[in-house]
């Protein structure tokens, strides 16, 4: 035996006629000893009657017998936390690594971070490998036999805590899960508040089964992106978009948005022509600006399809510059320019100018929302595990949108130049589309003190909106009745106007930018 190792067998050697109460205390004491020593213990299976009694004389157990000798080498103490008897997940380490890991973090970033605490991974009582088999029974055991079967009992359980929680699956010819739709209580509210314009789209690769989740959002009164229920389909056919368009209508009391924005699916577009009956149906100007370098390959074109599509005019003046264009690049037979000429209702700012869309001209804020959902969200998550995560995202969202009431409210809004020739980068945002749209609508506006500029081919005028905190509008010059033509807004407005009202106020045709959920 090693001299290394005689220190640490001193206080053992003398063992013969030590007594112990239970089998447990002699485990307990033989295993803490081969830790120091340097080797590994199991346990001898036990013996017991047929009746199921332990065979074993019952009282005090004395060592009768203590051999030192090894048939093999010993492990080094720095290698000892290493064997198998000595490694060992506690419940506080369980309990850690799962919290952690319901907020994203890998268990192997979990690991370096319980070795920090105790001052190196050497000083943990287990192996990467010892947690994640942890975890993952544990997880087996939360889910149960049946993932979908955990995931309706989930949903039911929340009812309890959220009574405007509403969710409805298919099932496949196996009896299996097929569709699932689900939202509560604040997302029906946002919906009554928020919902003339809906935008939705798909993402993939976000749970095991590889079904698409199709996230249906909007904008609120803060210009944030705000959700209003997802979509967990079996496939992307019109049958699978109609029963989720028609379910998410009667989660809402079937009140139809008057505008929807997609990126042009097929399947998509059928469902909402069959569903959202006299909605405006707008299609998505990025998806539409990508199509168009693809199909063309030519950049000149791109721009200049763009700034058609974007740019606000009669149609007359549309059908001009078009067929310039299509002149221009001798594009008389191209299928999908013709395609697009037939969809002009559906994209040309000319057709749609007059249509409240929140500012939206495109599925961006989809697009932010899935990538905040993809810090959540991995392909290996089961059914169960990724509601759950769904949830957790949704909470962060709604404590920004927390946040932005309250600076609306409580923040002092900062002072505001009255002079028309200098326009805060909104201000200029506001004054293009004003320019551009010759009627307007009714929907919403921030709480919080925003500063638009709005101009006709006469004078210009500067209108800033305030909160309860504020102080009323003043323009630049002329009065500015005229702007309110079939609004049931009056054209004085107090400091009072825009505090926390559950409905929209006033809008016009388009927001000052596109901002997505940050």
């Amino acid at each position: 035996m090693s001299k290394s190792y005689d220190n640490l067998m001193l206080p053992w050697t003398n063992v013969l006629g030590a007594q112990f109460d239970s089998v447990e205390d002699a485990d307990a004491w033989y295993m803490n000893y081969s830790r120091l020593v340097g080797f590994s213990v199991r346990k001898n299976e036990l013996r017991r009657s047929k009746s199921g009694q332990t065979t074993i004389r019952r009282g005090k157990y004395t060592v009768t017998e203590f051999k030192t000798e090894h048939n093999h080498s010993l492990t080094a103490p720095n290698e000892v936390h290493l064997l198998r008897s000595h490694r060992h997940v506690s419940e506080g380490d369980l309990a850690q690594g799962k919290a952690l890991r319901h907020v994203g973090v890998k268990t192997c970033q979990v690991v370096d971070y319980m070795g920090d605490q105790v001052g190196g991974s050497h000083n943990l009582r287990f192996k990467r490998k010892d947690l994640q088999n942890r975890l993952d029974a544990d997880r087996r055991v939360e889910i149960g036999d049946t993932d979908s079967v955990a995931t309706i009992a989930y949903f039911t359980a929340k009812y309890d805590n959220d009574p405007g929680l509403y969710h409805e699956y298919t099932l496949d010819d196996e009896n299996r899960l097929r569709n699932l739709f689900w939202t509560d209580y604040m997302a029906r509210y946002d919906y009554e508040c928020f919902g003339d314009v809906l935008a939705f789209d798909a993402i993939y690769k976000t749970n095991a089964y590889q079904k698409p989740l199709v996230t249906l959002v909007g904008t609120n009164h803060h210009r944030r992106t705000t959700v209003f229920g997802f979509g967990l389909l079996g496939d992307e056919t019109v049958e699978s978009y109609t029963w989720l368009l028609q379910t998410f209508l009667s989660a809402m009391g079937n009140r139809k948005p008057k505008s929807v924005i997609t990126d042009g699916d097929k399947a998509m577009s059928k469902a909402i022509k069959t569903i959202f009956v006299g909605a405006t149906y707008r299609l998505c100007c990025w998806h539409l600006e990508r199509n168009a370098q693809a199909n063309m390959k030519n950049e000149d074109f791109t721009r200049k399809f763009r700034d058609l599509m974007l740019t606000g005019m009669s149609a007359g003046e549309f059908d001009k510059r078009w067929f310039a264009l299509v002149d221009e690049f001798k594009l008389h037979e191209h299928g999908w320019v013709k395609q697009m000429y037939a969809k002009r209702h559906k994209w040309a700012e000319a057709f749609l100018k007059g249509t409240f869309f929140a500012g939206m001209r495109s599925t961006q804020r989809c697009e932010s929302i899935h990538c905040y959902l993809n810090r959540f969200l991995q392909y290996r998550l089961k059914l169960y595990e990724f509601v759950l995560q769904i949830d957790r995202a949704l909470r962060n969202i709604r404590t920004t949108e927390v946040q932005d009431e309250k600076c609306s409210v409580c923040t002092q809004p900062g002072h505001t130049a009255r002079s028309c020739p200098i326009a805060s980068n909104s201000a200029r945002s506001s004054e293009a589309n004003a320019a551009n749209n010759d009627s307007w609508g009714t929907s919403i506006l921030a709480g919080s003190s925003e500063h638009f500029s709005f101009y006709n081919s006469e004078a210009s005028y500067e209108i800033e909106t305030q909160n309860e905190y504020g102080s009323s509008s003043q323009p630049c010059s002329e009065s500015t009745d005229h702007l309110w033509n079939n609004s049931s807004m009056p054209p004085s407005m107090g400091s009072n106007t825009f505090t926390f009202l559950p409905y929209p106020i006033i809008h016009f045709d388009m927001w000052p930018g596109d901002n997505s959920f940050q």
